[in-house]
């Protein structure tokens, strides 16, 4: 009998201890939207383009997600003129449509700022800076994450018509569904990874006391 405590204990606390050790983490957020701009400075328009884009449907994975179509810029210099002269600022809208916002219908609007310049090297240079934190509570749960909008350069020498992705990402996403939800998912709870380790560990001590030539009703003998 005491034999069969010790195989027990053995095979039990590595599965208790890991269960334990087990971090509890909301649910990965399912995420879709839009993107919109507009240069403040008027002369700017006349010689930078963007066409904003649709990103998603997509889901984080341990929090983090690639935005890799954010929309795309165009120089669109007269031939005359090929001089880069872009300055001020640039507002990009990034809108959430999905996690909801304030409701079922309202979505998240991040306005992200990106300032516009000449570096040394005649590049031109869309700057959004270190991103911004966005919170939500919405029909389906709340959270927030954090989003960041990668910077864009135009090489000294771009030509009419040159392009430009922007990218961006998502991190540190946490949310917290509703029940219910439709973006609910349901997480295995501690006790009952608990409870499977130890039916796992019973399966194990049987074959354990087969294999010594003994059935398990010699157990209670």
């Amino acid at each position: 009998m005491k034999k069969m405590y010790a195989v027990l204990a053995k095979s039990v606390m590595p599965v208790i201890l890991a269960t334990c050790a087990l971090p509890v983490m909301a649910s990965e957020m399912t995420y879709q939207g839009s993107t919109q701009g507009i240069f403040a400075d008027g002369p700017t328009a006349t010689v930078l383009g963007f066409s904003g884009d649709v990103f998603g449907l997509g889901t984080t994975s341990g929090g983090s997600a690639v935005l890799s179509d954010l929309g795309i810029f165009t120089l669109i210099l007269p031939p005359a003129n090929p001089a880069i002269t872009a300055a001020g600022d640039f507002v990009l809208s990034v809108i959430f449509s999905i996690p909801n916002g304030a409701g079922s219908v309202n979505p998240i609007v991040a306005a992200m700022m990106g300032t516009i310049n000449k570096n040394n090297g005649n590049n031109i240079l869309i700057d959004f800076g270190v991103g911004q934190t966005i919170t939500f509570d919405g029909s389906d749960g709340s959270g927030s994450f954090f989003l960041t909008v990668n910077d864009v350069t135009f090489p000294q020498g771009s030509g009419t018509g040159s392009q430009q992705t922007l990218t961006g990402s998502i991190s540190n996403a946490i949310f917290n569904p509703i029940a219910g939800g439709t973006a609910a998912a349901t997480v295995p709870e501690p006790a009952t990874i608990a409870l499977l380790g130890l039916g796992l560990a019973g399966l194990g001590f049987a074959r354990q006391r087969r294999s010594d030539g003994r059935s398990i009703v010699d157990i209670g003998r």
